[in-house]
């Protein structure tokens, strides 16, 4: 019994050691700061611990144990001998962590460290191209290499006087998630494209990949629209297909595919990295909040693999949340003097290295998946048609289109450099030969 209570004793002296203001702040408080009163309560509560854990041990043993010298030398020797054991530990376990993240930590975990503390002014690709944003989840990230300055793949600073500016709104496909650079995806193809037939166009890609027209939409309403567009390219329905094949019950505000993700690892790791002089608590911050390596406010309640072969009903689901999102992009782009223009999405599981081939094997899955987001891509497409003719807006009809060579599909969805500029030539076509462009600029 007496060795039960000596445990129980250490483990109230435990709590007491560690369980201080000071780590309080650095685990659990968010803002980083206690009221006088609260530091106070704390103080009281680690007090208590230790006076309880103490007093546990001492009655552990009994006072002949206490006056039995020999054996108090003993277990004197025993807790002398374990205490320096565990700082012998510590130590070690310290040094081996300084030596980690001087000398064996791989250069690009330390660039990205750097680049999330301030530490270098470089852009960078080991950083990655995505950052938490209020407004759309996450938006590009201008220390990447993947992006510009400016917070866009291509483009978007100051507008040339007398150029068209086109602003190309989307996702991944619009990004360029086929090519590494953004003058190689098909906004600025397209760019060259038509500065080549003499138009003097000024084109920003503000695609981002896995933006579905919510994102779409406040990324347009926060950003975009203040790029001073003369007109918008609207390329989405592609990721909305997620929310309408997901597994749970269909919400329009695609709240049952993604919710709120809690903390921010980028902002966490910054506050804290500094504020314990300890290098296996840096450490230890670097492996679990993976600083730089993208951050996102929400997080997905469901898979692509999963929703591929869901059984939910389309025929029974109206898109509600696209037509929403679509109809006020056409809206504000609208209002604020651009001209919209609908890029229908062009997806196909069928095609070479897709991802419904690449998860499943059974024929009959592989099947279900294929048919099920060809539906889903109809049913998008066709809303998105019905209101750009409802309100007259221009479609280029992109679903119907095919590289001269299909092995430029990379995927699904996704175009290498020779599909792109195969695509941006397609789209620079329809907007020459539909007059899009013959807009008064001065010259």
């Amino acid at each position: 019994m007496s060795i039960h209570i000596r445990f129980l004793g250490f483990i109230f002296v435990f709590i007491g050691l560690i369980f201080n203001p000071y780590l309080w702040i650095q685990i659990f408080d968010a803002d980083g700061y206690l009221s006088p009163l609260n530091k106070k309560i704390i103080w009281t509560f680690d007090a208590l611990n230790l006076l309880f854990g103490f007093t546990l041990i001492y009655k552990s043993y009994s006072s002949k144990d206490y006056l039995n010298s020999k054996k108090f030398q003993v277990i004197a020797n025993y807790y002398f001998r374990n205490l320096i054991y565990f700082i012998y530990f510590i130590l070690t376990i310290e040094i081996l962590s300084f030596l980690t993240l001087k000398v064996i930590l791989p250069k690009n975990i330390i660039n990205r460290v750097n680049i999330v503390l301030g530490h270098s002014n470089n852009k960078s690709i080991d950083i990655s191209w995505k950052k938490a944003d209020l407004w759309s989840n996450y938006t590009p990230n201008p220390l990447s290499n993947r992006c510009n300055k400016y917070g866009y793949r291509y483009g978007g600073g100051p507008k040339k006087y007398g150029a068209i500016r086109i602003l190309c709104i989307g996702g991944s496909t619009t990004w360029g998630d086929g090519v590494p650079w953004g003058d190689q995806s098909y906004p600025a193809q397209l760019e060259k494209y038509l500065s080549g037939k003499g138009y003097n166009v000024d084109i920003v890609n503000a695609g981002v990949p896995y933006y579905t027209s919510a994102e779409v939409l406040t990324n347009l309403c926060f950003k975009g629209i203040y790029s001073e567009p003369d007109i918008v390219l609207v390329h989405t329905g592609g990721n909305d297909i997620g929310p309408l094949t997901s597994p749970k019950k269909y919400k329009p505000d695609y709240s049952h595919w993604r919710q709120v993700g809690g903390m921010i690892s980028d902002n966490v790791f910054v506050k804290y990295y500094n504020k314990l002089p300890s290098s296996t608590f840096r450490l230890f911050l670097i492996y679990f909040l993976k600083p730089g390596t993208g951050n996102s406010v929400g997080v997905q309640l469901s898979v692509p693999k999963e929703e591929m072969i869901a059984d939910t009903d389309l025929t029974e689901i109206s898109p509600a949340g696209l037509i929403t999102n679509f109809r006020n992009i056409i809206s504000i782009t609208k209002s604020s003097g651009a001209k919209p223009v609908a890029i229908l999405f062009n997806s196909d599981h069928n095609r070479k290295n897709s991802l419904a081939r690449k998860y499943f094997n059974d024929s009959d899955k592989f099947t279900k998946a294929k048919n099920r987001t060809l539906l889903a891509k109809r049913i998008n497409n066709a809303a998105m048609d019905s209101l750009s003719n409802d309100f007259n807006v221009p479609v280029i009809p992109f679903d119907k289109w095919n590289p001269k060579n299909l092995d430029s599909w990379i995927d699904h969805c996704h175009l290498d450099i020779n599909g792109i500029k195969e695509k941006a030539i397609y789209i620079g076509d329809y907007l020459i030969n539909n007059k899009i462009l013959n807009i008064n600029k001065y010259d």
